[in-house]
């Protein structure tokens, strides 16, 4: 068995970094892997790209709340990453990697930032890919000598799902190779609508696509908010696990979970949901079964499930995703 728990979109920007898990630390105990969307650059920098849109960078010293929880592979596919330019970038990926943490998603250049991690515990291999696909991160994508992240175009110009067609197939073909070298395949995703529970037409798209060519889970990130969990064939969909630290003083939801799965060398063989609350500190914290915030997270999460098919339920504890 291997046991993975996977976050939405974390951006530490605190003193000391580490008290932003003081209140989840136990819900990561004993985990294999610990995965998150690490929002933004570590870096010195503090001159962003001209062209980014509320740029963000975190200081390097911010990685010692990722240890702290044990992280131990986070993806840079996303809007911020390249906010400081690539420097930047090649500051994060060393800093990274001076504490063995591994990333996917963004590389020195664009074979890099394709290349999957293969991550072995015990007899079981799993391996992570991660691609970016926002209308947000504009001259962010790797290019062969130039570093950067994985990136899907998408466009309202393009006739639905609205996704580059080469795009699709160069994720569909990293996918299946990812496969032929892994037992599990875990691919995180950038995209969606901000602050929207409606999911966009290129989501669904991508994630049965995902599926369709090998990906036994999909974790989604960028909106903010928490979306629906969608069981597709013998994969899992989670379109968006909304924030989980944020450090901005943007009034986000406080609503988010952390998904915890239980892996075999045949893919998926339990998943539930971990809810929590950000509080006024900006932690998040499991809350209660029972409390009137559990209650509104597993009905908000049932409802928006149960439209893309899905059923949860709760042990009265946790929020069980039905297989």
């Amino acid at each position: 068995m291997v046991y993975l728990s996977a976050v939405g979109d974390v951006y530490l920007n605190r003193s000391p970094p580490e008290s932003a898990f003081y209140e989840v630390l136990n819900s990561f105990k004993e985990r294999d892997i610990i995965f998150c969307n690490l929002e933004a650059p570590l870096t010195v920098k503090t001159s962003p790209l001209l062209e980014r849109l509320s740029p963000l960078r975190s200081s390097p010293d911010m990685i010692d709340g990722l240890i702290y929880v044990g992280f131990n592979i986070v993806s840079l596919a996303n809007n911020h990453t390249m906010d400081y330019g690539s420097d930047a970038l090649i500051e994060t990926i060393n800093c990274l990697e001076s504490k063995k943490i591994l990333y996917v998603g963004g590389g020195r250049d664009l074979k890099s930032a394709l290349q999957p991690c293969i991550m072995r515990v015990g007899n079981s291999t799993i391996a992570f890919l991660a691609f970016e696909s926002t209308i947000w991160s504009f001259g962010a994508e790797a290019k062969e000598g130039r570093p950067g992240i994985s990136k899907i175009n998408i466009s309202a110009l393009l006739p639905e799902p609205h996704v580059n067609k080469p795009d699709l197939q160069i994720m569909k073909k990293s996918i299946r190779d990812a496969k032929e070298a892994a037992d599990v395949v875990v691919l995180s995703m950038h995209w969606g609508v901000e602050l929207s529970e409606t999911l966009a037409v290129h989501q669904i798209a991508l994630g049965h696509a995902a599926i369709d060519a090998g990906a036994d889970i999909v974790i989604g990130h960028h909106p903010h908010i928490l979306q629906g969990i969608e069981v597709y064939r013998k994969g899992i969909i989670c379109h968006s696990l909304g924030n989980f630290v944020f450090d901005t003083d943007d009034p986000f939801p406080k609503e988010t979970v952390i998904l915890q799965v239980t892996l075999t060398k045949d893919g998926v063989e339990e998943a539930y949901l971990t809810p929590c609350f950000i509080n006024t500190q900006g932690q998040p914290a499991p809350v209660p079964y029972g409390s009137e915030k559990y209650n509104k997270i597993f009905k908000s999460l049932r409802g928006l499930s149960k439209n893309l098919k899905t059923e949860l339920f709760t042990d009265e504890k946790e929020i069980i995703i039905k297989l």
